[in-house]
């Protein structure tokens, strides 16, 4: 007897007596964007609290550098465990499980003051981050099978969201509050997060069937490959941008500290509604190739930040780091969107999570890159100039990708109705 599709499993599961399964699957969605968002507030309140921890807990700020790094390392390593993980068993599992851990490891960080120990927390932290990750992106997917587009750009919006929130609500309540209560207060957050998804949250079963997303008679591996090359390159002008743009403000416009906090939130948040934009219209359009080019056009502007050093038009500069973050941003979910397009049904938790360590490997190769550049030439020109070059490289592979030689669908939902094979 021929099995039933994937989505029509997930159908009847939905419809089987979950008191959820009459709501809106944007109800159950929103819950894990809520989760996403305040995992990352706990990761990145540590920046912010840089001079405190220095000046309480006599650590170095080489160390509290380190308190952030850990996280990306375990992140960027228990994305592909995890990504492993939630192709076999539960998603809502091993999120609910992430969680927790993100739970217990915040909650004792308020009460650690030995660096080791701190350090290891944060690692732990690094890892329930991934949790959410991959078995998050596969929800969406079976959630949303029409609209995974615009339902992973969600996803990218609650990232940067959870991000910008911790720098802009964490200066604040250093203000008022101990640096142990504000992580409490993160914590907290986290516990919301638990209860909410626990009550509100249906699980759906994990797939068994095979499904090979792809022209026919093209291998899956040159779509992935390729995918992966342009996530690389545009995180590295992302990275470029989120690392290297406060000290060049500060260093070669000769903003104030008011002026520099103000482009870097905006630059922060404009990622939101262009990640929100970049979904939307896609899964309208069905049409990377025009949005895309316009979106990596946009994000090569950085390359020309150096005409505008010594420039007094404080506007004219935040309109440029702006229209450059929101290019990148329009792209980011659609392509990614795309990438369980060539896998199996039973390693599209590893591909996702896996195209996510390529977002952090991209980053962390921009911070090392600008390190190099600006300690040796003193200058940011070359540091904007490869970023801009990063993207454009990604925007001409466009042309071949969408190539039926490449195996590339024309959209994400393009494949859906096709049969397991």
């Amino acid at each position: 007897m021929k099995e039933s599709s994937p989505s029509q499993k997930e159908r009847e599961f939905r419809s089987a007596g979950n008191p959820m399964s009459s709501q809106s699957p944007w109800l159950r969605i929103g819950l894990l964007y809520f989760g996403v968002s305040v995992l990352y507030m706990n990761i990145y309140y540590v920046p912010p609290l840089t001079v405190t921890f220095v000046r309480e807990l006599g650590m170095t700020y080489l160390q509290v550098g380190f308190l952030s790094t850990s996280v990306m390392i375990i992140f960027s390593v228990g994305n592909i465990v995890i990504g492993v993980l939630s192709d076999r068993i539960s998603q809502k599992k091993i999120m609910v499980s992430g969680l927790l851990l993100g739970f217990f490891c915040s909650f004792l960080f308020a009460f650690s003051s030995h660096f080791r120990v701190m350090l290891l927390l944060r690692a732990g932290l690094g890892l329930s981050t991934s949790c959410m990750i991959a078995p998050c992106l596969i929800y969406i997917l079976s959630a949303l099978p029409h609209r995974g587009s615009l339902g992973i750009s969600g996803h990218v919006a609650s990232i940067t969201l959870g991000l910008s929130m911790a720098f802009l609500f964490t200066p604040l309540l250093a203000e008022i509050l101990a640096w142990r209560a504000i992580v409490m207060l993160n914590a907290s957050l986290i516990g919301i997060a638990i209860i909410a998804i626990i009550l509100w949250v249906e699980d759906f079963p994990v797939r068994k069937t095979d499904s090979v997303r792809t022209h026919a008679g093209t291998p899956s591996r040159w779509g992935v490959a390729v995918l992966f090359g342009m996530l690389f390159l545009i995180f590295i002008q992302i990275g470029a941008n989120t690392i290297w743009l406060a000290p060049w403000l500060e260093e070669k416009c000769l903003f104030t500290p008011e002026k520099i906090g103000v482009g870097s939130m905006a630059f922060q948040i404009v990622g939101i509604p262009s990640s929100l934009i970049g979904g939307y219209l896609y899964s309208k359009t069905r049409n990377l190739l025009y949005l895309g080019s316009v979106g990596m056009l946009l994000s090569t502007i950085n390359g020309f930040y150096v005409i505008f050093e010594g420039t007094s038009s404080f506007g004219l500069i935040l309109m440029a780091i702006t229209l450059s973050r929101g290019g990148a941003f329009v792209c980011v979910g659609p392509l990614m969107s795309m990438v369980p397009q060539f896998v199996s049904v039973h390693v599209r938790g590893l591909t996702l999570g896996s195209a996510h360590t390529i977002c952090a490997m991209g980053i962390m190769f921009s911070s090392f890159m600008g390190g190099i550049i600006v300690e040796n030439t003193g200058e940011y020109h070359l540091l904007w100039v490869i970023s801009a070059i990063c993207v454009a490289c990604s925007a001409l592979t466009l042309n071949p990708v969408f190539n039926k030689k490449w195996g590339v669908p024309s959209s994400p939902d393009s494949c859906e109705g096709e049969s397991s094979r």
